[in-house]
């Protein structure tokens, strides 16, 4: 006899996902019948996804063990094994860079993939690292590796002169034409 889950019957109790390990039973099954068996696969269960397949108290009300609509930190949470990244989810929450601990939280990702030992090594923080390791929208934030790093490091006196790239808001700036003299 095929195993029943509890969130496939017509009527699902408010109180279902306020389980840890139903709550995680759903996202294995998730995951199995979107076939995401990698992290990139992962990364794009959003949303509708898990609207459509009976996740709704989840994403809408937040009736589950976590409490919270944030179905991305729901995913973490229950895998952390699986050493997840929020901003790597398809949609991420409104405002999402403009948080301190997540720019920590990249710097950190960015600093143990690319080697960065010291804070010299930040200068060769590039526009494109930027985009392939966070998102569109932390590019429009921070077009280039200076403007990051300042938010991150605001008392470093960094050099611009020293990165690949910056902006022309960067070179436009009196301040920055007196100190490259």
């Amino acid at each position: 006899m095929k195993k029943t889950h509890p969130w496939l019957v017509n009527r699902i109790p408010n109180n279902l996902f306020y389980n840890k390990k139903i709550l995680k039973e759903y996202f294995l099954w998730l995951f199995k019948k979107q076939k995401a068996n990698t992290k990139t696969k992962k990364y794009k269960i959003g949303y509708n996804i898990i609207k459509k397949n009976h996740g709704g108290q989840i994403v809408d009300a937040g009736r589950n063990y976590y409490k919270t609509t944030n179905y991305r930190q729901i995913i973490i949470k229950i895998f952390p094994n699986l050493n997840l990244l929020e901003w790597k989810f398809q949609k991420i929450p409104w405002k999402y860079w403009e948080k301190k601990s997540n720019l920590l939280l990249l710097a950190k990702y960015i600093a143990k993939k690319y080697k960065y030992k010291n804070i010299k090594d930040w200068y060769k923080l590039t526009w494109s690292i930027l985009l392939k390791e966070g998102t569109h929208d932390l590019v429009k934030k921070y077009p280039d590796g200076i403007s990051f790093l300042k938010k991150i490091y605001p008392k470093y006196e960094w050099q611009p002169w020293l990165f690949e790239r910056i902006t022309g808001r960067v070179w436009k700036t009196k301040k920055f034409q007196l100190e490259y003299l």
